[in-house]
This record gives structure tokens, C-alpha cells and sequence, in this order.
């Protein structure tokens, strides 16, 4: 949570909501599915499941955020569509992108009520040459960053009862040693939450190339993902 705000403002989390905007709408799961090729093409698809609404709200807005660490990545336009069975649609609204970074909110159209029922919807963010392949590429992109490996996660900012990672590794990066491991970080921040990332270490299941961390009730306001060291080839 940001520092404290002076009596008459509403206290913002890092995510940017405010405080009591974020306590109005929990949800049942998070999930982050990415997959890439040999050449560090792929897509990251974020996924909210049964959105719920605690109390009235019109146009609720949700933010979001991707961004890229490999050098000469790019981050194309992202897509959001409504799950089946949502009464509300969405679109992407105050989308600011660069080729490394991009945020925006998704908007949940009209009222947004208990009435109304759960909704939910699914972000797709394409990118080239956005996760690093080599060892050597990691090594550059990381070299002045707190955490030095490459690494996938989303940011917990709201009441969610399970957050999920889902990464599918190109055949380059079949048992890799050491294996894809789970992390938790504090905020947006690569700083890693020790004591957290130790509680979650046992929830990666590693099948052939595809690594998925499940996590029941998370930590609003930490980051959770699956951190890998690429092959050196």
C-alpha cells in the first residue's frame, strides 16, 4: 500500500486503485497463461474468472500492466474480450504503451452489481522477442535489476481466492538445470518476498515443458511467478 494519504483523501495501492475500490470487487481466480517460441515470440493471455460485485458500481475499471526486460522486445497492442456467460461487456481504456511497457484499465461496462452477477474477462498481450532464450540474453536484461533471472508473474491487487501461472517453454529450454522455481515478490518491484516465496515453493508442477504455479489466497499486493535461468546456448 502506498504511504499513508492525509485524512480527507483515499489511500491508493500500488496498483493504483483506491483502497475501498479495490475492496469492492474480489474474484475467484487470476490466471496468467504464456507461451513462446525459440526466438522469444509468444503471447501472455491474463485471465480474471467470476468477478464480483459487492456493491454498485458504473463503468468499474480494473488496471492492468505488461512490460518486457529482453533487449529488442516489443509489446503489441493488447486485446481484452468478456468471458462466456458475462452479462457485462469490456473494452481498454487510457492504454499508454511503449515497445517494452504497457498499461491501461479494462473497463466493465455499465452497472456493475450483485444483481448484475459475476463477469469476467481475458487480456491477450502479444509480444517479439519479449522473454529472453539465452543465458547470456538474461544475464544482460537483468544485470542491473534486483532479481537476475528471467522470469513470469502477475500482481495480486485485489481479494482473489487462487492466483495461477502457466508457462509453456519452447523444446530449447526441456530440463533446464536448475528447474523453473516459484517466486513471490513484493509489489511491481523485483524484490523477492523470502518468506512467501518459501511458503509457495512446493505449489510449481513441472510437466515436460510446461511449469504451473497454483497459489490459494495470495497476498494482495505481492507478485507471483515462475523464474527460470534460460539454457546457455
Amino acid at each position: 500500500m502506498a504511504e499513508q494519504q492525509r485524512e480527507a483523501e483515499p489511500a491508493v495501492l500500488e496498483s493504483g486503485l483506491r483502497a475501498s475500490q479495490a475492496a469492492s470487487y474480489p474474484l475467484d481466480e487470476m490466471q496468467t497463461v504464456s507461451e513462446f517460441d525459440e526466438e522469444g515470440k509468444g503471447e501472455h493471455v491474463r485471465q480474471f474468472t467470476h468477478v464480483r460485485a459487492l456493491q454498485a458500481i458504473e463503468n468499474l475499471t480494473i488496471p492492468f500492466a505488461f512490460g518486457l526486460a529482453c533487449p529488442g522486445g516489443r509489446l503489441l497492442a493488447p486485446t481484452v474480450r468478456a468471458l462466456p456467460g458475462s452479462k457485462n461487456s469490456v473494452s481498454l481504456i487510457d492504454v499508454s504503451a511503449t515497445d517494452t511497457t504497457c498499461r491501461g484499465k479494462v473497463q466493465i461496462n455499465g452497472l456493475f452489481s450483485p444483481k448484475t452477477g459475476p463477469t469476467g474477462f481475458e487480456i491477450r498481450q502479444r509480444f517479439v522477442k519479449g522473454l529472453c532464450v539465452t543465458k547470456n540474453q538474461a544475464e544482460e536484461a537483468y544485470k542491473n535489476d534486483n532479481y537476475k533471472t528471467e522470469f513470469v508473474a502477475s500482481l495480486v491487487s485485489v481479494p482473489i481466492g487462487i492466483t495461477k501461472v502457466k508457462v509453456t517453454f519452447p523444446e530449447s529450454h526441456l530440463n533446464m538445470v536448475p528447474s523453473p522455481s516459484a517466486v513471490a515478490f513484493y509489489g511491481e518491484r523485483e524484490v523477492l518476498h523470502k518468506e512467501e516465496t518459501e511458503r509457495i515453493s512446493t505449489d510449481l508442477v513441472l510437466v515436460d515443458r510446461v511449469a504451473t504455479l497454483t497459489v490459494h489466497n495470495p497476498s494482495v499486493g505481492l507478485k507471483y511467478g515462475v523464474a527460470w535461468m534460460p539454457p546457455d546456448r
